[in-house]
């Protein structure tokens, strides 16, 4: 794995401060990332919503963008592919799966993979979220020493 860039003149990058996702059904969208996902409600007003998982310390924007945002989700356009969210390991992602179905919420079940296990469903506007457990062989792969290194998550305690 190549040594990071650094540079005298090189700004810090903390880590990701949140995720803005345009939706077309604002309310759909937020009963979605509250009531099956676990987030919760810090703003909300016409058009907009910021949902956060405070212990995962992540944040999502949602946005109607006053009403333009029309269609559903395709990852075969340019852009984001899909989501996917760590889980610690496979008994939470099972747990997660017994949730989704628990709301009945369409997915694949948990699904051993050459890189880990994942679930894969869909949010409103089709929006493509995997919750993934990596294995230490992939972690290994990418050049990390365990598949802990691989989840994006503030230093600072």
């Amino acid at each position: 794995m190549s040594e990071p860039t650094s540079s005298p003149d090189l700004p810090p990058v903390a880590g990701i401060s949140h995720v803005g996702l345009s939706v077309a059904d604002l309310d759909a969208a937020v009963d979605f990332w509250t009531r099956v996902m676990g987030f919760e409600v810090t703003t909300r007003m016409p058009g907009l919503c910021f949902v956060v998982h405070r212990e995962a310390r992540l944040g999502f924007g949602l946005t109607d963008h006053g009403g333009a945002a029309r269609g559903v989700f395709d990852e075969r356009h340019t852009g984001l592919d899909h989501l996917a969210l760590a889980v610690l390991d496979t008994g939470a992602l099972q747990a997660w799966a017994d949730r989704l179905d628990a709301h009945d919420v369409p997915n694949s079940g948990v699904v051993p993979t050459d890189s880990g296990w994942h679930l894969n469903v869909r949010g409103p506007d089709r929006f493509p979220l995997e919750l993934f457990v990596m294995s230490p062989a992939a972690a290994a792969a990418f050049g990390l020493d365990s598949p802990d290194q691989a989840v994006a998550r503030s230093g600072r305690t």
